[in-house]
């Protein structure tokens, strides 16, 4: 009679690695856009995005670089909101 059995919980490692990989994706999803302002912003041409926006972004991304270093990563993470 075959039992099942659950399965194990994700290693810290695995949990580590995908964190790292959410990371990764959330940064070169906005990381265009912080380029292009800056980009603009050295040609002296109207930006698409505020000098505010541009702030948040960075602070955003410097977030995420950060995350590995979270008290509790990988099995709690704060993960903030893109800015608007």
């Amino acid at each position: 009679k075959p039992t099942l059995e659950a399965p194990l919980p994700p290693s810290d490692d695995e949990l580590a690695r995908v964190a790292r990989q959410k990371r990764d994706a959330l940064i070169a999803a906005i990381q265009w856009r912080i380029e292009r302002y800056s980009q603009q912003k050295t040609l002296g041409i109207k930006t698409d995005d505020t000098e505010e926006w541009y702030r948040s972004a960075l602070a955003y991304v410097q977030h995420l670089r950060d995350i590995p270093e979270q008290q509790g990563f990988p099995k709690e993470i704060l993960w903030q909101d893109e800015p608007k």
